[in-house]
């Protein structure tokens, strides 16, 4: 999301109707280890850091969350 974009509360209220949509289905995101900014969102929307690890693009380690 662009910088001007962010910070309005559109992707929590996004996220929010998604779970809500998703219901008790399992959800997995990956987000690289760089992006602290990602793993705060998910961890707001009620996300944890399972340990499990995979390689995105080969190359930036990312956990699941």
């Amino acid at each position: 999301m662009p910088d001007h974009a962010q910070g309005h509360g559109l992707g929590g209220q996004m996220m929010t109707e998604f779970l809500t949509w998703a219901g008790p289905a399992r959800i997995r995101p990956g987000v690289p280890d760089c992006d602290e900014r990602a793993l705060r969102f998910y961890q707001r929307h009620g996300f944890e850091i399972t340990g499990e690890r995979y390689l995105w693009r080969g190359r930036l380690p990312s956990p699941y969350l």
